[in-house]
């Protein structure tokens, strides 16, 4: 019986460290008086099991491993929770009876207490320690026998004689090992706990990366693809895991891909590549950075890859080998020619010596033309920056230096000073103007074409409200006929009609009769714009030279500009696929875009 007795409380013990791991794990989500409550609860209901299966030494003689529990109750939980676990404890025993009932009620008392005094001086300055703890079990049972000595008779001296030793070589290694599975039980917790929070900062990380992150086999199949990848190439994760990556690649590139991505089975265990791939937005470039993972015998496992989208950069290389091929196609074309006046100049001995000479001088000059061309490409890289910057930056000076002598010294300044300066400042701002519209005019090469739904009507009332003044409004009778839907660059379209109806305030402005009229015709497969105005015109003999850069059929006394705004609305319609043309005669004007 008391072997049998021995077994079913360590049994309870340990069911007691399980229980409690899960009650502590939801510690964090309850009030701390309920968390008290329920594991004061749990600790008395363990007691009382303790207590249901006693190793009986005697009749009404109980010995079981309440002691442990309810001391314990206090270390590990609280004050709270050891009076709950002790009170109840104490109500059953009771309620057992027996010789020893006032002993064992004593005892559970004493666990108690002494456990809310280790909680209170040792816990929180020292933390929880095996050898204390020890110490704790033994000061307990120590209390426990001087208890039995409480008996009626001689039961208690029989008692402390018979089992003092046992129970004090027992009991407080029970509280050892009891603490030690408690102890492990809320490291555990707090692991997973931890272990949590780490795994949702990372799927934080990982679902807010802009670069595509995947992880695949060593078959090359999916077991990890982030929501940025998904999204790039409009598949869902479920569609994708478990699959092979390849079946996106482009066809002609996926020898290379497996070809560069044998440098994972070898040190370092990395790998670059660029490769195209099917995505939403049609075949697309990237570039890939792996990572092979191994296994402890160094076998290749898993690889993890970072992408990123390198259309653009491959789009600019492509631009400039285009441009490459051109000029040496050009330099072979001259070398060409020149081996043919070559064979020409056999005909005499004299001929051949001045052929010989132009030869040199002609190649001379296409090694110099070439390297002016090399020179221009890199200037060209460097022009919309010194634009920009270099060049404004002096034309600020000078006007704002100008506007400074004028304000400063215009008593000491005669009537032609003034003019002088007023000039200096006027052809400034035409200088900062014609940099504007060089500015824009680059740009357009380099702007990509994004086509939405466009209405034409909306949009050209807004240019118009735009760019006239409140005495133009007042003053023009604007026509704006009902105009279609049309898929073109929002922003690019701005440009054209800003400068179209610029140009038509600007060359009406002289007129008696003021009107501008704005519409379209549909001419087969084709929709044509117009904008029609009662200006100065043109002589339509000279229409040649109306889009052509810093062109301009009308002095610049009688009208400004710098003769680059229709060549803008040109390059614009051109990238659309579309053409621009214009019609005119003096005193009247017409430019109609297809």
């Amino acid at each position: 019986m008391f072997i049998e007795g021995l077994i079913s409380n360590i049994s309870f013990l340990i069911v007691l460290s399980y229980l409690y791991s899960l009650l502590y794990r939801q510690f964090k989500k309850i009030n701390y008086i309920t968390y008290q409550i329920l594991s004061g609860g749990l600790f008395s209901l363990i007691a009382l099991a303790a207590m249901l299966v006693p190793m009986q030494y005697m009749p009404g003689i109980l010995i079981d491993g309440r002691s442990i529990v309810i001391s314990l109750s206090a270390v590990f939980v609280g004050p709270l929770a050891a009076i709950i676990a002790a009170l109840m404890a104490a109500v059953y025993r009771h309620l057992i009876g027996g010789t020893g009932a006032f002993v064992g009620i004593g005892i559970i008392f004493t666990s108690a207490i002494i456990g809310i005094l280790y909680q209170h001086f040792f816990r929180y300055s020292k933390g929880i320690n095996l050898f204390l703890l020890y110490l704790l079990g033994f000061v307990v049972h120590v209390c426990m026998m001087l208890w039995m000595l409480a008996l009626p008779g001689d039961i208690g001296i029989r008692v402390v004689r018979e089992l003092s030793f046992l129970v004090l070589l027992i009991f407080p290694l029970g509280t050892v090992i009891v603490s030690k599975l408690l102890i492990e039980g809320k490291n555990y917790i707090d692991s997973l706990d931890k272990l949590k929070s780490s795994e949702e900062k990372y799927k934080l990380l990982i679902d807010n990366q802009l670069d595509l992150l995947i992880k695949i086999d060593a078959q090359g199949k999916f077991l990890f693809v982030s929501p940025s990848y998904c999204e790039t190439f409009g598949k869902k994760e479920e569609d994708l895991l478990g699959n092979k990556y390849l079946h996106l690649v482009h066809p002609d590139d996926v020898e290379s891909t497996n070809k560069v991505m044998e440098g994972l089975y070898k040190p370092p265990y990395t790998c670059y590549l660029e490769q195209r791939k099917k995505t939403v937005y049609g075949w697309r470039w990237f570039a890939w950075n792996d990572k092979a993972i191994l296994d402890k015998e160094g076998k290749l496992i898993e690889i993890v890859g970072v992408g990123r989208d390198i259309t653009k950069r491959k789009e600019a290389e492509e631009e400039l080998r285009k441009l490459k091929d051109e000029l040496e196609a050009q330099v072979a074309e001259r070398t060409a020619q020149l081996e043919e006046h070559i064979k020409k100049l056999d005909k005499s001995q004299k001929a051949l010596l001045y052929m010989i000479e132009d030869l040199n001088e002609i190649t001379a000059e296409l090694k110099s033309e070439r390297k002016k061309l090399e020179e221009s490409n890199q200037e060209l890289e460097a022009f919309t920056y010194s634009v920009s910057h270099d060049l404004r930056a002096p034309l600020r000076a000078i006007n704002g230096f100008s506007s400074f002598l004028l304000e400063d010294y215009s008593p000491q300044l005669d009537d032609e000073g003034k003019r002088y300066i007023n000039t200096i400042r006027e052809n400034v701002s035409k200088m900062d103007q014609l940099i504007t519209d060089l500015l824009n005019l680059s740009r357009i090469y380099r702007t990509e074409v994004k086509l939405v739904e466009v209405n034409m009507a909306d949009l050209v009332k807004s240019i118009y409200h735009e760019v006239a003044t409140e005495k133009e409004k007042e003053e023009f009778d604007i026509i704006i006929n009902g105009m279609t839907m049309i898929k073109c660059d929002s922003s690019l379209m701005k440009h054209v009609w800003q400068n179209l109806i610029g140009n038509a305030l600007k060359y009406s402005s002289d007129s008696k009769v003021k009107r501008i009229e704005i519409g379209y015709q549909e001419q087969k497969d084709e929709i044509v714009f117009f904008i029609k105005d009662l200006g100065v015109g043109f002589n339509q003999k000279y229409v040649g030279k109306v889009f052509n850069v810093f062109q301009r059929l009308h002095r610049e006394e009688e009208f400004k500009g710098t003769g680059v705004g229709l060549a803008i609305v040109k390059r614009i319609i051109s990238r659309h696929g579309g053409k621009v043309w214009a019609e005119g005669e003096e005193g009247k004007g017409r430019f109609p875009i297809i």
